[in-house]
């Protein structure tokens, strides 16, 4: 499902200078990327994907592979979980009051 997506968006690794599909995940809120993927039925496929394929991910993206998060919102948030490690979210403090 995933790679048909990416087909239709027109990704091809003719373009890439990568041989095989190359996954990037950064920037961001991980708890919207997370609602986006389960909405639209690309969080398992996203999961299956990271588990043969590269990925890179920083912000966001190291907070959605972790495979546990602390300062969750209330309830949590679905993770891919294909990173080993625990990753503290909103360490500075909520988004909303951030200067920018």
């Amino acid at each position: 499902m995933l790679l048909s997506f990416l087909e239709e968006v027109h990704y091809s690794s003719r373009v890439d200078p990568y041989p095989h599909p190359l996954l990037s995940l950064h920037l961001a809120e991980s708890t919207t990327i997370a609602l986006l993927a389960k909405l639209s039925g690309l969080l398992d496929p996203l999961r299956e994907f990271l588990k043969i394929k590269p990925v890179w991910g920083s912000c966001a993206g190291a907070i959605l592979m972790s495979r546990d998060v602390t300062n969750t919102k209330k309830g949590g948030q679905d993770l891919l979980g294909c990173l080993s490690v625990t990753t503290a979210r909103n360490g500075w403090g909520s988004q909303v009051g951030r200067p920018i």
